[in-house]
């Protein structure tokens, strides 16, 4: 046989058992670094859950506190579109509204209607249509939903409002601005009700640069919802809300926070 095939022979022989050793400690070492390695997969999820998921959570929670503002401030802007010229937020108690009926249609004060399209009224009652704020001929504004991430969990017994974007004309706010006779006007006033203490927090840290969030000192649902009491929000409601137009406050007794925003009442000159 030549050496070649001794050559060949040799290669083709059974392993030693010294060498079979040899490949046991190697695939015991294969073994050991793929424990490691999934452990240390393992870890670096972990952190980027805690991390990354994090920061993913907070962007959220940026985005809709955003949102909720960019809403309100938008919602408001259409609402003031319609009160240029000689229409108003709110009439002085003395002043008569608009008779669209009369033979010769008067109008003293050419007042903002905030009849909500579910109303049955909404397309026949007067003024026209040019006056109603969510009528698409007058103001057009549409109330947008709650982000999905900015409402609470709800609370039992449930006794409040749902969650929601609310607005209407409300009672007076202490703050705003009366008639040229000193009589206090009805504001309006955008609620986005039941966020989240989280979306509260993040919406007051972008307004003041601070997350506090102030106590009112009676329901929320009485001020800021329309079939709620809807009498004046006075200075002791909400003695941090003194002077500012928007904020985020909780509820005087219920997990309920409330972001409002007002578009204060004014007076044009009126054109009889």
């Amino acid at each position: 046989m030549t050496a070649e095939n001794n050559s060949f022979e040799h290669y083709g022989e059974r392993p030693s058992s010294e060498n079979r050793h040899q490949s046991g400690n190697a695939m015991i070492y294969v073994i050991i670094v793929i424990a490691l390695f999934a452990a240390l997969s393992f870890m670096l999820s972990r952190n980027a859950d805690t991390g990354e998921g994090s920061a993913i959570s907070n962007e959220r929670a940026n985005i809709a506190a955003t949102r909720i503002m960019q809403d309100a401030a938008a919602a408001i802007q259409q609402v003031e579109q319609i009160t240029y010229g000689t229409t108003v937020l709110s009439c002085p108690a003395a002043t008569p509204l608009c008779n669209w009926a009369a033979p010769t249609p008067t109008c003293d004060c050419k007042q903002a209607v905030f009849t909500p399209p579910s109303n049955a009224a909404f397309e026949t009652e007067p003024p026209p249509n040019r006056l109603k704020v969510f009528h698409p001929d007058g103001g057009g504004v549409v109330l947008s939903s709650l982000p999905p991430d900015a409402i609470q969990e709800e609370i039992a017994p449930v006794t409040y409002p749902n969650p929601g974007v609310y607005m209407s004309r409300f009672s007076n706010v202490e703050w705003s601005n009366d008639d040229a006779g000193g009589n206090p006007l009805d504001d309006v006033i955008y609620v986005a009700f039941k966020i989240s203490r989280t979306i509260c927090e993040r919406i007051n840290q972008k307004l003041n640069g601070a997350p506090a969030i102030p106590t009112l000192t009676r329901p929320a649902a009485d001020i800021f919802i329309a079939n709620g009491s809807n009498s004046d929000f006075t200075i002791a409601d909400c003695p941090a809300c003194e002077g500012k137009p928007a904020l985020c406050v909780k509820d005087s007794a219920k997990d309920v926070w409330a972001f409002y925003s007002l578009g204060f009442a004014r007076i044009d000159p009126l054109t009889p």
